[in-house]
C-alpha cells in the first residue's frame, strides 16, 4: 500500500504547487501570502511521509517542523476572511509561540530513556497536541459562528464549504496525531488497540480538496476565487430593460428610506436579540434581499455592525447629554450585558464609554 500512498502525496503536492504558485504570483495581498504559506506547510507535511524519505531524519524533521505552522496559518486566514476586523486575542499568539517553540526545540531533544520521560513527554508532545486542537476548533468555530448574521450571501455559502472541508482536514490530522503519540501509554485502553487512520488518507483528502479548490478557481465560477481574496462582487448579469432597471432602483431606494426609518425612528435596533429575521419580517421582504441591501447598497458585513451603528450613534449622544448610568443606557439601546457594549463602543471609538464620557465634559 505504500505506492499507493506515494501517489496521492504527489497528486496533492501537485494541486498544493499549483495553488501555491497562483496566489505568489497574482495575489500579492495579506491573505494571498497566507494562502501562499498554507499551501506550503501542507505540501511540507504531505512530503515528510513520502516513502523516499524514510532514512532521512533530518530532512523529515525540517518538513515536520514547517508543517507545525499550518494550524496557525489556518486560523489566521479563518479570521482574515471571517472575523471582518475582529483581532486575533493574545492568548492565541501566546499558545501558538509556545506550541511551535516547544515542537520545534524539544522534539529532537526529547529521549524517553531520560529522567521524568513522562512529564517531558506530555510537555513536549502532549500539551502542544492539546493546542493544535484547540486552533483547529477554533478555526472551524469562527467559520461557523457569524453564519447567521453575515450579509454577503457569497460568504455564507462559502462558510459553510469551508466548515466541512477544513473540519475534516483538522479531524484528520489531529486524530492520526493522538494515536501515535498516545498509543505507546495508554494501549490498555480499548480504543487505542484500533489501528489509526492509514497515513495516506490525508493525503489523499488534501489532493481531493485542492483540486475541487482549483476546478472551482479556473473552471467552474468566475466569481469563485473573490471569496477567497475578500474582493466580493456580485454577479454580473446581461443589461435590463430600462424599464425593469428603474423599478429595481426605486424598490431599492424605497426599501432603504424604510429600514431607516425603522431603525432612526422606531428604534428598533433597542430591541434586545434583535435579528435579521426580524427586520425582514418587520419590512415584509425576503431575508436573503434584506441582506443584500444592508451589504451591497449600505455597506455592512454582518448584522452585528449594522446594528452597532445605530447603537453606538444613539449612546454616543447620551453618553455627553446626560448622566444616565453606562449599564443603563447599554441595556436601553439593546446590548444584553455592560461588556458587549464596551467592546462594540471600544471598536468605534478607541477607548471606553466612561472615558467618551469624561473627554466630552472636559
Amino acid at each position: 500500500m505504500t505506492w499507493i500512498g506515494d501517489l496521492f502525496r504527489l497528486l496533492a503536492v501537485s494541486q498544493l504547487i499549483t495553488i501555491a504558485l497562483y496566489f505568489a504570483l497574482h495575489q500579492r495581498n495579506r491573505i494571498g501570502r497566507w494562502v501562499t504559506l498554507l499551501a506550503v506547510c501542507l505540501m511540507a507535511y504531505v512530503i515528510a511521509d513520502h516513502s523516499a524519505l524514510a532514512d532521512s531524519e533530518w530532512v523529515t524533521y525540517v518538513l515536520y517542523r514547517i508543517a507545525t505552522l499550518t494550524p496557525l496559518v489556518l486560523l489566521i486566514i479563518a479570521h482574515d476572511l471571517f472575523g471582518d476586523g475582529e483581532r486575533i486575542h493574545p492568548h492565541i499568539w501566546v499558545l501558538s509561540f509556545f506550541y511551535i517553540m516547544v515542537r520545534v526545540v524539544g522534539i529532537p531533544l526529547y529521549d524517553a530513556a531520560m529522567d521524568n520521560s513522562t512529564f517531558w513527554f506530555i510537555v513536549i508532545y502532549v500539551i502542544p497536541q492539546t493546542i493544535m486542537l484547540y486552533l483547529s476548533i477554533l478555526t472551524v468555530y469562527l467559520a461557523a459562528r457569524g453564519y447567521r448574521i453575515d450579509l454577503m450571501e457569497e460568504r455564507r455559502n462559502f462558510r459553510v464549504i469551508f466548515v466541512v472541508s477544513m473540519g475534516i482536514l483538522l479531524a484528520i490530522r489531529t486524530a492520526n496525531a493522538y494515536f501515535s503519540f498516545a498509543d505507546p501509554f495508554l494501549d490498555s485502553i480499548w480504543l487505542f488497540t484500533i489501528d489509526p487512520l492509514p497515513d495516506y488518507l490525508f493525503s489523499a483528502y488534501v489532493f481531493l480538496i485542492t483540486l475541487g479548490f482549483n476546478l472551482m478557481i479556473f473552471q467552474l465560477h468566475r466569481d469563485a476565487f473573490s471569496l477567497i481574496t475578500l474582493d466580493i462582487q456580485p454577479v454580473r448579469t446581461p443589461a435590463e430593460p430600462v424599464t425593469e432597471a428603474r423599478v429595481e432602483v426605486r424598490f431599492r431606494q424605497g426599501a432603504i428610506d424604510k429600514i431607516k426609518k425603522l431603525m432612526e425612528q422606531d428604534r428598533l435596533y433597542a430591541t434586545p436579540g434583535f435579528t435579521i429575521s426580524a427586520l425582514a419580517q418587520a419590512m415584509s421582504i425576503q431575508e436573503y434581499r434584506l441582506r443584500r441591501l444592508i451589504n451591497k447598497e449600505m455597506g455592512y458585513r454582518n448584522f452585528n455592525q449594522f446594528l452597532n451603528h445605530y447603537r453606538i450613534e444613539e449612546a454616543s449622544r447620551r453618553l455627553l447629554e446626560s448622566t444616565v448610568p453606562v449599564s443603563t443606557i447599554a441595556l436601553d439601546i439593546g446590548y444584553g450585558s455592560l461588556s458587549s457594549f464596551n467592546a462594540a463602543f471600544k471598536a468605534r471609538y478607541n477607548m471606553t464609554p466612561t472615558e467618551y464620557r469624561s473627554q466630552g465634559k472636559i
